[in-house]
């Protein structure tokens, strides 16, 4: 899921490929029951061990991989300014999260698409200016 947003240009449009490569993944029954990772989170994340660590180790990747990228477009003028990296990154990772497991426990694929209508809102709200502002 990594791969196909690397090969979108730096900036807004990899931030997008992103959460979009990510609601794919999730969306795609390569295991039947739903994301590897989010099952094994929900087992593992009380439990102390290898197992745990390896996943904290996964998820802190995967964050600091969107924040980075999320940084990267502030830097490049495409995410205005002020909006704080960490927080923008966790706050779409949470919306895409969620819907993965709820379209596995509801049954519903429509989670991905009121995801992806999200997503593109919320970055839309922090791409572009309001008139105000200019």
């Amino acid at each position: 899921m990594v791969k196909p947003a690397r090969r979108a240009p730096a900036g807004i449009r990899r931030v997008r490929a992103l959460a979009e490569s990510w609601l794919d993944y999730a969306a795609k029954p390569y295991f039947s029951g739903g994301c590897f990772f989010l099952s094994a989170v929900a087992e593992f994340d009380a439990r102390p061990g290898r197992v745990h660590d390896a996943l904290a180790a996964s998820r802190r990747d995967w964050l600091r991989l969107y924040e980075a990228t999320v940084a990267e477009a502030i830097g490049l003028g495409e995410i205005v300014p002020g909006n704080e990296p960490g927080d923008l990154a966790f706050e779409l990772d949470a919306i895409a999260r969620t819907a993965a497991q709820d379209a596995l426990l509801f049954g519903e694929s429509a989670r991905y698409d009121r995801a992806r209508r999200i997503l593109a809102a919320r970055l839309d709200a922090v791409t572009h200016r309001p008139a105000s502002a200019t």
